[in-house]
């Protein structure tokens, strides 16, 4: 499942839009029927920027653990653009995903539905990305 949230005025490097995509990404997380160690976006440890540089390999996570509430954003755009094509941000800066895994079944046994677990996330964040100046797609 992917959720895109693109900034309506083509910029993601704003605190709004990274509090809804921070908020998008945690609400993903505690969802009952997904993945929750399979899910990527710029704010999760498990999707980092590599770069090749003089004395071999650098590497860390998008957003930085001392970047609380994305103050530093030069830095966080430099992390994004070392991303290269990893799809987790747009080439033109204008938005970032979400990404999730549906499990068949949820953590009591129950069957889920795909559909409706998108249902669910379209009315969580088609309300939160109106009021931050997002879209969700």
């Amino acid at each position: 499942m992917l959720i895109a949230l693109i900034a309506r005025d083509g910029n993601m490097f704003t605190p709004e839009f990274f509090a809804a995509l921070r908020k998008a990404t945690d609400e993903v997380i505690v969802m009952d029927g997904i993945d929750r160690t399979r899910v990527q976006s710029i704010f999760t440890p498990n999707v980092r920027y590599f770069e090749v540089v003089e004395d071999g390999i650098e590497a860390g996570n998008v957003i930085p653990a001392d970047s609380r509430h994305c103050r530093n954003m030069a830095r966080v755009r430099d992390n994004i653009a070392r991303l290269a094509s990893s799809g987790a941000c747009g080439n033109d800066f204008s938005g970032a995903l979400v990404s999730a895994i549906v499990l068949d079944q949820d953590a009591q046994g129950n069957p889920v539905d795909p559909i409706k677990v998108a249902h669910q996330l379209e009315l969580r964040f088609g309300r939160a990305s109106r009021a931050t100046g997002s879209t969700c797609a």
